[in-house]
């Protein structure tokens, strides 16, 4: 199965999950997982939140960011690879000058 983004309606949020800022979504659910791509201004994060019953995986596509990973700040830059397990918590920002893309999986545990 393929998922062309680009066909996708893109909501544009601002403030994302308590977070700062315009992120603009695209995603694909089946119920189990979830399948986005995200593209967050400069200067916009989402807000910090705990993935409970599920996980995280992002994949950054292009831009500079910092992820904020249970109270310890990781660089993100293109190739970098983000994991965020069940239980623990995360807070996504953009502090690049350009735009913020990163591709995002989020499985539900136990479904």
């Amino acid at each position: 199965m393929q998922i062309h983004f680009d066909k996708l309606e893109t909501q544009v949020i601002n403030g994302m999950k308590d977070g700062q800022g315009e992120a603009r979504l695209q995603s694909y659910s089946d119920g189990v997982n979830k399948i986005m791509k995200l593209v967050l201004a400069p200067g916009a994060f989402l807000g910090e939140h705990t993935h409970v019953g599920n996980s995280e995986t992002i994949y950054v596509l292009s831009g500079a960011g910092t992820m904020l990973c249970d109270g310890v700040e990781e660089p993100l830059t293109p190739g970098v690879c983000h994991y965020c397990a069940e239980g623990h918590t995360h807070k996504l920002m953009n502090t690049g000058t350009e735009p913020l893309t990163v591709f995002a999986v989020v499985p539900e545990h136990g479904k």
